[in-house]
């Protein structure tokens, strides 16, 4: 990703430059959000930061040998956030983006259901970016075929994936029973398959949010999850 930004190929660095754009713009607005702006003045923020990235091509100025990209777009936005007077009538609201027509409605959905009191912005942030490399990992799971072998298994375990067999509701003997396994090979079959989740959200997090990521941050990002 950072290379395409680099690179002469106009056509991928767009493809680049869309990629970062639909893995940022929900997390940059929780951010925004828990940084005291209103709905209303989150969007605007979101818009004119991309904007500013599109139309100035600041994103060309990061080095990809030092790696990092997750916290310099965060620093960058929250620079961007921080002198936001300055910039209000430098680019409207919508401004030269609007052809993208994001639609900011399940952004602020999901951070009304995942804030909470004394979580500040980069946390809210964080948490977004972890969420929505989640939610691509099940994506993937879904769609392949191999999981999707035996679709009665796959359905009883998705749902425990991330925070293991719940103490309410059918035990994993039951469940076991039913689908023709043993205890144990059921319980194979669990970590077996939340290991596999795990790869892929390491994957998906490094083909989105973060070329080089380190497995520290990684491990945080999972770890929001649990």
């Amino acid at each position: 990703m950072v290379h395409l930004l680099h690179s002469a190929d106009d056509r991928g660095a767009e493809i680049a430059l869309a990629s970062l754009c639909k893995a940022y713009r929900t997390a940059l607005y929780h951010y925004a959000r828990a940084s005291g702006n209103s709905p209303h003045d989150a969007e605007d923020a979101v818009q004119d930061f991309f904007a500013h990235v599109i139309g100035q091509d600041a994103l060309k100025t990061i080095q990809k040998e030092k790696g990092r990209l997750r916290s310099w777009m965060i620093g960058a936005f929250n620079k961007r956030l921080m002198n936001r007077h300055a910039h209000r009538t430098a680019v409207k609201r919508g401004g030269r983006v609007e052809h993208i027509q994001w639609d900011f409605s399940s952004a602020e959905q999901e951070f009304g259901l995942h804030y909470h009191a004394g979580m500040d912005a980069a946390q809210s942030c964080d948490l977004a970016l972890a969420q929505g490399i989640w939610a691509a990992t099940l994506r993937q799971l879904d769609n392949d075929a191999k999981v999707q072998r035996r679709p009665a298994l796959y359905k009883s375990l998705r749902p425990n994936l991330l925070h293991g067999w719940p103490n309410h509701g059918p035990s994993q003997i039951e469940v076991a029973a039913e689908l023709g396994l043993t205890p144990n090979a059921f319980r194979v079959r669990l970590t077996n398959l939340t290991n596999k989740a795990h790869d892929i959200f390491i994957q998906i997090a490094r083909e989105t949010i973060d070329p080089l990521i380190s497995n520290e941050d990684l491990d945080y990002l999972w770890g929001m999850l649990q």
